[in-house]
């Protein structure tokens, strides 16, 4: 396959390099959008309260061009680039192309556009796959495209093949072909095409034609599989206990003895299998994914784990229905902690990883990172430890906190309560207790106090100290108790019941809103 795919594009990259390029017409109409109707840009400047500090290059996310914002909007860049290529695959000048793509002027929609040139040449015949991959070649060559907007959009593709070979059965090998051609271009590093996922390897070898096509990918699957066996076993025993250096040692012998790298893998599977664990395992999993990155990790291998687990997001909540919210903490504290860049949201949410769940998840992280005001830094770096009642930092909170409302409920002082949690730099979690604690000793109090504890956390949200994710989470984690709050306040389910009707009118809870643990409770 990757023969025919090559075929004679070396040729027609080296004659389309040299050719000269023609002017573009300026009075090109534009055409109905192909591009799905939800795409998302988001522009969001973080680079205030973060500074990527390049420790070390990256494959995945880091050009210049990633902060441009774009000409044209995407609508209109969907109308016009598949014009450009199907006068391309006419006349077969990639110069005139190059320019004329390089001419809108749209770098942040670029990644976009690998996937898509390349997706639409594996519905045509031989030729125009050649005439494609010559042409993204073409591009890297003229400094239009970058080995980032490549890795990107290529990744993309590998994580929507699933969906893509129901109405395409041979897209797989097509891909393949596509990626062997841009790493013999020198368009992308030979690593990429190391960390193809064990998935999408079992697919491609499940034919002996395809095991006899790549042997080289067989072999690697079988790597793989050892790989991923050997590191569950270090990350189990991790968990239960052993120490960085240990990691260290296996996964720095494991680097030496082959010289394909997964330890992408081993990121994927030390964050899942802490989210069937404690708080205090998930701060020790966040600390070791900083000790390691730049040493036995690399920073592509953190970003690509990441994006992988947005991209299996619905699979994943079926296993583990609070995924989402471990994964966003686990993606601020790899932020605040400098391993994982900032960009890294802005380009999964534009490539819609994850489909909606996983643009949910980079929407959310990036509302988060955007609070200039905040101490951003202290703030997510308790993010695990704020509520772990083994954590001593935890029990000093919870006294605070507990002091704070008591003094509220007593004045009536909003300001003054909006001042102590200012100083408290809560973390979600801590921000979701806030607002169960504040309804808990409400209800043991009198309709002045439930009145007022309303009243303070519609204060809080209005001065963003807590967010409508804190909210909800807050009144979820007061119904999970309603059990051991009965013994107190036998009337607390129905006193629940009425501070959402009454959070839903004061428009604190949004309007669909209900908690179906209180159907268990009664």
């Amino acid at each position: 396959m990757y023969e025919k795919i090559i075929g004679k594009k070396t040729n027609q990259v080296r004659d389309q390099l040299e050719a000269v390029a023609k002017p573009i017409d300026s009075h090109d109409p534009n055409y109905d959008s192909e591009g799905e109707d939800d795409y998302v840009l988001v522009e969001m400047d973080l680079s205030r309260t973060f500074q990527d500090k390049g420790r070390h290059s990256s494959s995945y996310h880091g050009e210049k061009s990633a902060h441009d914002k774009p000409v044209i909007n995407y609508e209109e860049f969907s109308s016009r680039w598949p014009l450009i290529l199907d006068e391309y695959l006419t006349n077969e000048d990639s110069a005139e192309a190059t320019e004329a793509l390089k001419a809108l002027n749209c770098p942040s929609f670029y990644d976009d556009l690998v996937a898509r040139v390349v997706l639409r040449a594996c519905d045509r015949d031989t030729k125009a796959q050649q005439l494609t991959s010559a042409l993204l070649t073409v591009m890297y060559d003229s400094h239009v495209l970058t080995k980032q907007h490549l890795t990107r959009g290529f990744e993309k593709l590998i994580q929507r093949a699933d969906d893509i070979v129901l109405d395409d059965p041979g897209f797989r090998e097509q891909l393949v072909s596509f990626i062997d051609c841009a790493i013999a271009d020198g368009c992308l590093d030979a690593s990429f095409a190391h960390r193809y996922p064990q998935q999408f390897l079992r697919a491609l070898m499940e034919t002996e034609d395809n095991q006899r096509e790549y042997p080289q990918l067989k072999e690697q699957l079988d790597q793989l599989v050892a790989y991923r066996g050997k590191m569950a076993e270090c990350v189990d025993e991790f968990l239960e206990g052993g120490g960085e250096d240990e990691v260290k040692r296996t996964l720095s012998e494991s680097s030496a003895s082959s010289p394909v790298s997964f330890q992408h893998e081993f990121v994927k599977k030390l964050i899942t299998a802490s989210c069937d664990r404690s708080d205090r395992h998930r701060e020790i999993v966040s600390s070791l994914l900083s000790s390691i990155y730049g040493k036995e990790v690399k920073g592509d291998d953190i970003q690509l784990a990441f994006s992988r687990l947005m991209a299996a997001m619905d699979d994943w909540t079926l296993d583990c229905p609070r995924a989402p919210e471990y994964l966003l903490n686990f993606m601020l504290r790899a932020v605040v902690d400098e391993i994982l860049p900032p960009i890294f949201l802005q380009n999964a949410l534009r490539l819609r990883v994850g489909g909606t769940s996983g643009m949910d998840v980079a929407r959310k992280a990036m509302a988060l990172l955007s609070e200039g005001e905040k101490c951003l830094t202290a703030r997510f770096r308790k993010i695990w430890t704020g509520v772990d009642p083994t954590s001593d930092e935890a029990m000093r909170f919870k006294e605070e906190l507990h002091t704070t409302i008591l003094e509220y409920f007593d004045s009536l002082e909003k300001d003054e309560a909006l001042r102590c949690v200012k100083e408290m730099d809560l973390a979600p979690p801590q921000a979701a207790e806030l607002v169960r604690k504040t309804i808990s000793l409400a209800m043991e109090r009198s309709g002045r106090e439930c009145e007022a504890a309303l009243g303070l956390i519609s204060h809080l949200k209005d001065a963003k100290e807590l967010h409508a994710d804190d909210i909800i989470r807050g009144f979820n984690d007061t119904a999970d108790r309603l059990h051991e709050l009965k013994l107190d306040v036998p009337d607390a389910p129905d006193m629940l019941k009425s501070f959402v009707v009454q959070g839903i009118e004061q428009e604190i809870l949004p309007r669909r809103f209900e908690l179906k643990q209180l159907k268990d409770a009664n």
